[in-house]
């Protein structure tokens, strides 16, 4: 196992992590990375703020540095909304019904988006 630690970029700053997660291989730490911009992005909505992290750098245990975009999260954005708005599309429920597509809609989604998508519908 190797430490990394994820230190988060927004506009003209760094938060730096200071304990690090060990963690197998750095295809690990990039699906890691993503999980950290994707309920960053998810909370920045949620609080209806402007300060979207710009990224993330994934820096190892002799200072390798990797940087992960927030570009390269919005496939994962996307998809989640669009099974999210296919599942309304194609399921038009009866108005006593609509909890449950609420709900069928957030179970699929990664865990930072559940509040968000439960707040859209």
């Amino acid at each position: 196992m190797t430490k990394y630690f994820f230190g988060v970029r927004h506009e003209g700053y760094l938060v730096e992590d200071r304990e690090g997660s060990d963690l197998p291989s750095r295809s690990e730490a990039r699906a890691e990375a993503l999980e950290i911009l994707r309920d960053l992005i998810a909370y920045t909505i949620q609080a209806r703020s402007e300060n979207f992290p710009t990224g993330v750098e994934i820096v190892d245990a002799d200072g390798t540095c990797e940087i992960v975009s927030t570009i390269e999260a919005i496939p994962a954005l996307l998809n989640l909304l669009a099974t999210a708005t296919d599942r309304l599309a194609n399921k038009r429920p009866a108005p006593n019904g609509d909890e449950e597509v609420r709900k069928a809609a957030a179970m699929s989604a990664p865990a930072g988006w559940k509040s968000v998508i439960l707040r859209m519908y």
